[in-house]
């Protein structure tokens, strides 16, 4: 008796592994060849609209697009019928194609195939991405092109600290924050940028820390390199909450 329950229960721990394995997966969306693909229709949930999408490098570009995406199951989606576009793809044999030949769009990060609600992951980890109430969205992640301020504050400060290291900096902490300027017509769209650099650390090292931060902006920081061809970026620095001034240094 004792010998069954102990494999009923080394089951049941194997089946609750796969399980979990299985629902924490992470899938490519599509796996499809573009040159396969005749006609992809996507219908507005919103307004009722369809739209058929036949052109050859539009399909080409939303494959290769959709072919990249990678999704992880988040919640099971039975009993929810609202959706912000729902897609189907047909392939050159006018058939639908085989596994997502069609799935729902509900938000920028969230894809329904049901039975279940499917999370878009950016290098195995979800990013929630929203917008307001007003707008259609939840309010439960920052907009996309907030993210871009995040992308410029997380790229410098990665360089910073790495500097810091090899250059023996006595620091405790370091943040950065990132604004920017907007234009005035529609899109609207970022024209500068300016970053606020709080640094924790020891006074002695403020040439350092200067010359660190400067290099990240001026060589190393790629985020910052290609925002810069969308307008200039400034900043300051903080040390110890007072302001940094210029610093005298060998190059």
């Amino acid at each position: 008796m004792k010998k069954k329950m102990i494999i009923l229960l080394s089951a049941m721990v194997i089946c609750l592994i796969g399980i979990i394995v299985w629902y924490n997966v992470s899938l490519n969306l599509t796996d499809l060849v573009p040159d396969e693909v005749m006609e992809i229709v996507v219908f507005n949930g919103n307004s009722g609209e369809t739209t058929h999408i036949t052109d050859e490098q539009q399909i080409q570009h939303i494959i290769q697009n959709l072919n990249d995406v990678t999704v992880k199951k988040w919640k099971p989606s039975v009993g929810y019928t609202g959706y912000s576009f729902k897609i189907t793809i047909y392939l050159s044999d006018g058939n639908e194609a085989d596994g997502w030949n069609n799935f729902i769009i509900n938000s920028e990060d969230t894809i329904r195939k049901d039975p279940f609600f499917y999370s878009v992951v950016l290098d195995g980890h979800k990013v929630t991405i929203d917008t307001t109430a007003e707008n259609g969205g939840n309010n439960e992640g920052p907009r996309p092109k907030a993210l871009m301020l995040v992308a410029l504050a997380g790229c410098s400060a990665m360089d910073v600290i790495s500097l810091f290291l090899k250059m023996r900096v006595r620091f405790d902490k370091i943040s950065i924050d990132v604004t920017a300027e907007t234009s005035d017509t529609i899109p609207m769209v970022y024209t500068a940028f300016h970053a606020t650099y709080h640094i924790d650390g020891n006074i002695g090292d403020a040439a350092k820390i200067e010359k660190a931060i400067r290099l990240s902006q001026e060589k190393y920081c790629g985020v910052g390199l290609m925002m810069k061809k969308i307008g200039p970026i400034t900043y300051d620095i903080l040390l110890n909450g007072e302001p940094l001034k210029p610093q005298k240094h060998e190059d």
